[in-house]
């Protein structure tokens, strides 16, 4: 009876080492399937100047402020910034003002091409919550186009096993010219005022499910830099000779 006893408890305990090693395993591979891919996921171009857009000239300015229903403030501060190149086309194109429309883009393609070329030295934040987020039941109905892709990634998938995990992005080791801050992400007003410092913009990772083998996987990911600049994703990620890399990506919104 004794004997049995202490087999059980030998067996117990054998079983929770077996279950500690594996989650240990199941943590670490997360941590390198996000430092590997994480400057995939931000995009080196943020280390150039942003595309700027030139303002329109003030002379196309003021002739096409002289029209009786154009509100001239509202042309300063809303095509003439944003849209100036359909702000020049339908101020410009008319009969015997074709060259106009002509050089405008020469120069506009030009001065653009200038502006993003340029190396920023400016400090490049990307803003991360602390940990991989469980996913959701709403969210689990993404997953019939992963399963189309790789159904075997689906095969222990069970809601309830993967909580929401603390992670140090600090950790992540590539990093590239990024700095990872866990800081609240700033509002837009507050952004347009740092100087010196560029937001790329705030990034969520979920829990990353793997096969059995641990060899492929998948997350949800999103980015964030503002209203009209966002969107989430399902990566699909395998590795390969060591290092995790992005085989599909699953769109599924974006504003």
């Amino acid at each position: 009876m004794i004997k049995t006893i202490r087999l059980i408890i030998i067996f117990g305990l054998f079983c929770v080492k077996v279950s500690a090693q594996d989650t240990k395993k199941y943590h670490k591979e997360e941590y390198n399937v996000i430092n590997d891919l994480f400057i995939q996921l931000i995009d080196t171009g943020y280390y150039n100047n942003d595309w700027l857009i030139p303002l329109m000239p003030d002379e196309y300015l003021i002739e096409y402020a002289q029209e009786p229903e154009v509100n001239k403030n509202d042309l300063e501060w809303g095509d003439r910034e944003y849209y100036p190149f359909e702000y020049s086309k339908k101020l410009i194109e008319t009969e015997g003002n074709l060259e106009k429309l002509e050089k405008f883009k020469s120069d506009f393609q030009k001065f653009s091409d200038s502006i993003s070329s340029q190396y920023d030295s400016s400090r490049l934040l990307v803003f991360v919550t602390d940990s991989l987020y469980q996913i959701s039941t709403r969210q689990s109905k993404d997953l019939k186009e992963v399963k189309r892709i790789d159904s075997t990634l689906l095969d222990s998938f069970r809601l309830e096993k993967y909580a929401t995990r603390y992670i140090d992005f600090n950790k992540i080791t590539n990093q590239g010219r990024f700095e990872i801050t866990n800081e609240k992400y700033p509002d837009q007003e507050t952004r347009r005022q740092t100087k010196d410092i560029k937001e790329i913009g705030l990034i969520t990772c979920s829990r990353v499910i793997f096969n059995k083998d641990f060899t492929k996987g998948f997350f949800y990911y999103t980015f964030f830099k503002n209203g009209l600049n966002a969107y989430g994703v399902i990566l699909i990620v395998e590795k390969v000779n060591g290092i995790w890399i992005i085989k599909h990506e699953i769109g599924l919104w974006v504003s």
